[in-house]
């Protein structure tokens, strides 16, 4: 067979244009092992089709190779495009070697072979039995065979799925490691592709990784980025304010060190996912998550975490944690589980850092109002940092009240119920590891109170706040503190004068108002009568002038005051109001 028959073209007189043949060739997994389907043979096959067995004339329109994809996927990247180049009239002829190549699932063969093919005139060619060719024999898709073959090639692809399925899940329970590729940090085992092994270039980046979270930027989280040995390093005396995911990934970024993506690529791996057209080998706060939020870093195998939906559709479907296959103890951990452990409630605590800093906050993740349980928000204001009810800030100032607490004030409070808590009245200051050991809650209630909640405890332990800030009283009158915790100020009166001023007393008929807001609403009105006024049907209010009603019987309205003698009547000012400039 010459290799230039496979380019040259046939042509005949009874096929004044000539077919533009596309071979198809397709191995999946499953098939790798057997050697009669492999892609050599395959192609093999169909050039030497090509060069003796077919009828009439043609052209070689490409050959199109899915290299380990299943026939009942429909997203094959190969076949994708043969059929969009069939669209396109680039395609007119489609050989492969038996039906189950080309389709897996009966509906798409049914699809393609009865309705894609015949609209736009492209002959189908399966050599192995049964043999179709639609321009030769088209009565050959009206049989039985062909159908029942299809049939078949289905059945056996939902056979096999299940088989393979219920390997793998055999495997996860025994803990053996399935995937493709090994976590960032580990490598296969050579004796055993089962079992991880640690790759100490990648484990120091995470075991890195971990102590920054956990005790920020200390020498001994520095010192895992270039000590092989040991992996665990004793835990950091003074943490120094952990970093956070964004923090994270800039520094590594900022020490040239690939992200696991790269990473897998350098070693040599044809590693893929649906990102790594965009990777740019750069870190991101979403890279460090993961990392942080895997227990096979601890010693622990996690799979089964998603399945597909059929054998047909292999849209992947995410399951819950305890449908999850968990076996600890399976290989080396890079971290102990106490850091681990460390980690995930750190995570959990929702911490937030300020923009200009990679550090988050002392109470980061801690501090929420008692009523809604919600964050509290910072503020700054005046050279002073306060603390707030988020959703009083940012949502409705109707849903919550402000809860607000001055930073200083909370610092002392705490660090005074925290030398309570471990006896220990020298305790010079509070850190990040020290509240997270010791502290799960910080409620600040409405008038200023903190309550506390222990690791030990089951329920709060309120603590009044005793550093508050007092406001300079007045010649004569005591100190009053600062249900807000504001600064120092004398207690002004408001702009009418009535703060200090006793409420006036109930007319006949009004309700003792005790709240100062709702004293003002009812300053300056008449009282209320002792009967409702009745109102017209749509609900608006009697407009007649009040001196019309007073001789209703069924009304009792206050004795009327005479106006001033130099005032005229409202309603008189009123048009004057409205003619103003205008000749009398």
């Amino acid at each position: 067979m010459k290799q230039t028959s496979f380019l040259r073209t046939r042509l005949s007189d009874s096929q004044p244009e000539p077919w533009r043949v596309a071979l198809y060739i397709r191995l999946s997994r499953e098939d790798r092992n057997a050697e009669s389907l492999s892609i050599l043979n395959q192609k093999k096959i169909l050039f030497e089709y090509l060069d003796h067995s077919f009828d009439g004339a043609f052209t070689l329109a490409g050959v199109y190779i899915d290299d380990g994809k299943s026939g009942t996927d429909s997203d094959r990247p190969a076949f994708c495009r043969m059929i969009r180049d069939a669209e396109q009239g680039l395609v007119t002829c489609v050989v492969c070697k038996n039906l189950s190549r080309a389709f897996r699932n009966y509906s798409d063969q049914g699809y393609f072979l009865e309705d894609f093919f015949p609209r736009r005139g492209v002959r189908f060619i399966a050599l192995d039995s049964p043999q179709v060719d639609t321009f030769l024999n088209p009565e050959a898709l009206s049989g039985l065979e062909v159908p029942i073959n299809g049939l078949l090639n289905d059945r056996y692809a939902c056979k096999t799925s299940a088989d393979v399925r219920r390997t793998f899940d055999t495997k996860r329970r025994k803990g053996e490691f399935i995937g493709a590729f090994a976590p960032y940090g580990y490598q296969k085992d050579p004796d055993n592709r089962n079992h991880l092994l640690i790759d100490p270039p990648a484990a120091r980046i995470v075991r890195a990784i971990f102590l920054w979270y956990v005790y920020g930027d200390t020498p001994t989280a520095n010192a895992a980025l270039l000590l092989p040995e040991p992996l665990f390093l004793p835990k950091p005396a003074e943490p120094a304010g952990a970093l956070s995911k964004t923090g994270i990934a800039r520094r590594l970024n900022r020490l040239r060190i690939p992200n696991p993506t790269a990473y897998k690529q350098m070693q040599g791996f044809r590693y893929q996912n649906p990102q790594s057209g965009q990777n740019d080998g750069l870190w991101s706060a979403r890279t460090v998550s993961a990392i942080l939020s895997s227990e096979v870093y601890a010693g622990c195998m996690v799979q089964g975490k998603q399945r597909v939906i059929s054998y047909k559709v292999h849209d992947r479907l995410s399951l819950p944690a305890g449908a999850w296959f968990r076996v600890p103890d399976t290989h080396e951990p890079i971290i102990e589980p106490e850091l681990f452990a460390r980690a995930a409630e750190r995570q959990k605590q929702r911490v937030r850092r300020q923009p200009s800093s990679p550090r988050s906050h002392l109470f980061a993740g801690l501090l929420k109002c008692a009523d809604c349980r919600r964050a509290m928000t910072r503020k700054q204001a005046k050279g002073r940092v306060y603390f707030h009810c988020s959703t009083y800030a940012r949502k409705s100032k109707s849903a919550c009240t402000i809860h607000s607490i001055r930073l200083d004030v909370l610092e002392q409070n705490v660090l005074n119920a925290v030398r309570d808590r471990l006896e220990q009245p020298d305790l010079p200051a509070l850190s990040q590891e020290l509240l997270a050991s010791v502290i799960r809650e910080i409620l600040v209630h409405e008038d200023g109170t903190l309550s506390i909640l222990f690791w030990e405890q089951e329920s709060a332990v309120s603590h009044p706040v005793t550093q508050r800030p007092v406001r300079r009283a007045q010649p004569g009158q005591p100190a009053q503190p600062d249900p807000r915790g504001r600064r120092d100020r004398p207690a002004l009166p408001d702009r009418k004068g009535r703060r200090d001023q006793p409420a006036p007393p109930a007319q006949p008929g009004q309700p003792d108002l005790p709240d100062r807001k709702a004293r003002r609403e009812y300053r300056g009105l008449p009282a209320p009568l002792a009967q409702p006024a009745q109102l017209d049907p749509l609900g608006l209010k009697d407009r007649r002038d009040p001196r019309e009603r007073r001789d209703q019987p069924d009304r009792q309205e206050p004795p009327a005051q005479p106006d001033p003698p130099d005032r005229p009547d409202p309603k008189d000012r009123r048009d004057l109001k409205g003619r103003r400039g205008r000749p009398a």
